[in-house]
């Protein structure tokens, strides 16, 4: 945790610094350090949102660039990363003042925004994720947008509408959005129309002119998303009974095409974004190379002077330490060959001190 912490305060105060000295683009070529990084970033501008307007316009550059890589090389399966990115875009959207949000619109951080979304539809769907994306996102943002029309964003809406049958409320969300939301826009109405390609289903699913207004003829006093629902549940009632299957399927399966020839451009995208990835991690690891086989230019004569004095002190030290041996054996030698002298000498003179003692005694005694 302490170590999380410390990044996300690495990164954030390179973003609201420095921004070069971060090198955002090699931070983003190491996937793992990619992920923590995005990860604090995004739990920050989540707490606080604001930026100051001096320098906000490169700080919301750096954050685009941050977190480009999650629609280009595709880091993660679950949307949630992805609604925590479109809600943080969205904060600092709501809560800066007015110089900030025009540098969001310069820096592309809103198109990012609707490119997460999108991006979200196109991961692998499960009916956790479908209730996030259908919860956590606002396709008001993308209905009047053709890059949602030309992403497929309609035919992964219509994919996620057939995928879970079992899950009435999220067919009823899909469906609604698809109504009320998307097709109020004349081009996406009739994209969807060409994606279903039956006359009928069209008809029971877009009844009239009004049907993407949400409004009935039940009176001022009906909730237009109810009545709305209703008329949705009628018709999923109607597409869902034994009669329809047939074609239903065939829509199904028109749906899957389209879905299955797009992920041949997802899969092409992210072989080319992971290619330039791997091309950049191969020149920065030859630039460390080519630096250290420089620095060991550099260091090979030093560390070889480094090793001659070294091997010239040890065999000072070693002729030092060997004269310092033979320099004490001569002097024991000498104490030895001294104090033997001096042993010879006192036996001589106890041995005259003894003979003179007895030649005193005989005298006295004549």
């Amino acid at each position: 945790r302490c170590a999380r912490d410390i990044v996300g305060r690495l990164v954030v105060g390179g973003l609201m610094g420095d921004a070069k000295a971060l090198r955002i683009k090699e931070l983003c070529d190491h996937v793992g350090m990619h992920a923590l990084a995005t990860e604090q970033v995004l739990s920050h501008f989540d707490r606080d949102p604001l930026i100051h307007p001096s320098g906000g316009g490169q700080v919301l550059r750096s954050l685009v660039q941050l977190l480009e890589p999650l629609v280009d090389a595709s880091p993660s399966d679950s949307p949630s990363t992805y609604l925590q990115a479109v809600r943080a875009i969205n904060r600092i959207a709501n809560q800066n003042a007015d110089t900030v949000r025009s540098f969001l619109k310069e820096a592309g951080m809103l198109d990012l925004r609707d490119g997460l979304l999108i991006h979200s539809l196109k991961l692998p769907l499960t009916v956790e994720g479908a209730f996030a994306i259908m919860q956590g996102f606002s396709f008001e943002w993308v209905a009047e947008k053709p890059a949602f029309r030309e992403a497929n964003g309609l035919a992964h809406l219509l994919h996620m509408f057939h995928a879970f049958p079992e899950q009435y409320d999220l067919q009823i969300g899909v469906g609604c959005v698809l109504k009320n939301v998307l097709c109020v826009v004349e081009d996406n109405r009739r994209a969807v129309m060409k994606l279903v390609e039956d006359n009928e289903i069209s008809r029971n699913w877009f009844p009239n002119a009004l049907a993407g207004t949400g409004v009935g003829d039940g009176g001022d006093d009906v909730d237009p998303a109810e009545e709305s629902a209703r008329a949705m549940a009628v018709f999923i009632q109607w597409y869902y009974d034994e009669e329809q299957e047939p074609r239903r399927k065939a829509v199904e399966a028109r749906i899957n095409r389209v879905i299955a020839a797009g992920e041949v451009t997802v899969r092409k995208n992210l072989e080319k974004a992971m290619a330039k990835r791997t091309k950049r991690n191969k020149a920065v690891s030859e630039r460390m190379h080519k630096a250290s086989s420089e620095m060991g230019k550099l260091i090979t004569p030093w560390e070889e002077e480094r090793r001659k004095k070294v091997q010239s002190h040890v065999l000072a030290n070693a002729y030092q330490e060997k004269e310092w041996t033979r320099n004490f054996q001569q002097r024991l030698v000498a104490g030895e060959r001294r104090w033997a002298e001096v042993e010879a000498d006192i036996t001589r003179t106890q041995s005259t001190t003894a003979a003179g003692g007895h030649g005193s005694a005989g005298s006295s005694f004549t």
